[in-house]
């Protein structure tokens, strides 16, 4: 393996925000070499092309064979490097020393992967904006090493504590190659990058969060698709800590997403029953809290769980 660091990004339809994710590469202020690799699935939206006028190596999969895990395994071996940064089509460093940094950052603190700080992109819609500097508030905004003594600590940590011991986030992150070859990603449908930490942490592996290296990223979505999101992200996290109920295990993500949306829909249903059918339930209304309460007192906390899962 050589010095130098190989960019990954899967890329599909990148849009308006993956020319600037391309112009903040290659204006890098960095020494050694660098290979800047676009794993695409089908664009029909110019931004291959794109790619290859930024001088890309490209790879053209069929969308149907997109997987979060393999198809960045598979990408690995793709690289020339010994450092890897996976990062993707809508995140863009925030500085010219962005590569110089991440680069510093593994290889001075003898740790297996970095992973970064995000910021909103400029045009974020005030929920967008809310959730990820939520995120980085609950990172507590300060330089971190994350670690696990061992396999019998890990099993008694309250599951907080486990979740944010095993957080890394592929938004930004680099990694030593060497590592992705012997212990690649996990293949998870979802939090593929979580799981890999875990497993290398168990190992005796150690990971960094490092703020002061900051990308843009950020979606205008509904908060009604985050809930949704953070549903499938709570369960496909606590499977991989093996902390999920025997009777909740056979849960698939396609799964979630039906229970997200019935679970919206049953607490309208039940929000107009007991506001007789009047008006609809309007959750940013002086009555909310009313309603609330007369849910607990008029349905018990187990009557509730058994109505919604019958439905």
């Amino acid at each position: 393996m050589k010095k130098g660091i190989s960019v990954i990004i899967p890329n599909y339809n990148g849009g308006r925000i993956f020319p600037k994710c391309l112009e903040m590469i290659g204006q890098q202020d960095y020494g050694a070499e660098t290979q800047l690799i676009i794993i695409d699935s089908g664009s029909t939206d110019g931004t291959v092309e794109l790619a290859e006028r930024a001088g890309a190596f490209l790879r053209r999969i069929d969308k149907i064979h997109f997987h979060h895990a393999n198809t960045r395994n598979e990408a690995v071996f793709l690289a020339d490097f010994d450092n890897i940064i996976f990062t993707v089509q809508d995140a863009i460093p925030c500085s010219k020393s962005w590569l110089s940094e991440l680069e510093r950052s593994l290889c001075e603190t003898d740790v297996a992967a970095v992973y970064t700080d995000q910021i909103p992109h400029d045009d974020a819609t005030p929920y967008s904006r809310f959730e990820i500097e939520s995120i980085s508030k609950a990172r507590a905004g300060k330089q971190k090493i994350q670690q696990i003594e061992s396999l019998e600590v890990f099993k008694e940590m309250p599951y907080d504590e486990t979740y944010r011991s095993m957080d890394l986030d592929n938004v930004c992150a680099i990694y030593k190659k060497e590592l992705l070859v012997n212990i690649p990603f996990p293949e998870l449908d979802f939090a593929e990058d979580m799981a890999w930490t875990l497993k290398n942490m168990l190992l005796g592996y150690k990971v960094l969060y490092q703020p002061d290296i900051e990308v843009k990223h950020s979606h205008n979505r509904s908060p009604e698709y985050a809930f949704n999101r953070k549903v499938i992200n709570s369960l496909w996290c606590a499977k991989i800590m093996n902390r999920v109920e025997n009777d909740m295990s056979f849960l698939t993500t396609g799964n979630l997403m039906v229970l997200a949306g019935v679970l919206g829909r049953f607490v309208n249903r039940l929000g107009a029953d007991i506001l007789g059918g009047r008006e609809p339930l309007d959750i940013h209304s002086k009555k909310s809290s009313q309603v609330i309460s007369t849910i607990r007192k008029k349905y018990s906390l187990r009557n509730r769980a058994k109505s919604f899962l019958i439905n």
